[in-house]
């Protein structure tokens, strides 16, 4: 959806409509995400893999936020993998007191149930 100019509507106020409008649960979106400029591609259609990937990266940050009270931050990229589609590549910087070990283990709990595949990269402060 796109908003006319001036327009400012938050992302309940565009879900509860919804809500109200279509009767199978399912189909309801779960999330918005609104955006200051659409992606496009140079012919000018929506470039569909960038917004796939911005929002993969958008989860990936909110699962893993937990990590910044451990002393760790990240920094994550999205980008289109010949093998799998999609590669998260989820770079960590670590204190120096922070255990490699436990932290990709934490990582690997935390993004089980999600079927991109991602790749670690660790960086010691």
């Amino acid at each position: 959806m796109r908003l006319e100019e001036g327009v400012d509507l938050s992302p309940s106020e565009i879900i509860d409509p919804l809500k109200q409008l279509i009767s199978e649960r399912a189909a309801v979106p779960k999330e918005v995400f609104i955006l200051d400029l659409i992606l496009l591609t140079a012919i000018g259609k929506v470039f569909k893999s960038k917004l796939r990937w911005l929002a993969i990266e958008t989860v990936y940050r909110r699962v893993l936020s937990g990590l910044g009270a451990q002393g760790v931050s990240l920094d994550i990229r999205v980008c289109d993998d010949p093998s799998y589609g999609s590669l998260a590549t989820i770079a960590l910087e670590l204190a120096p007191e922070s255990d490699d070990t436990v932290i990709r283990r934490q990582v690997t709990d935390l993004l089980g149930p999600y079927s991109i595949r991602y790749d670690l990269e660790f960086i010691l402060v």
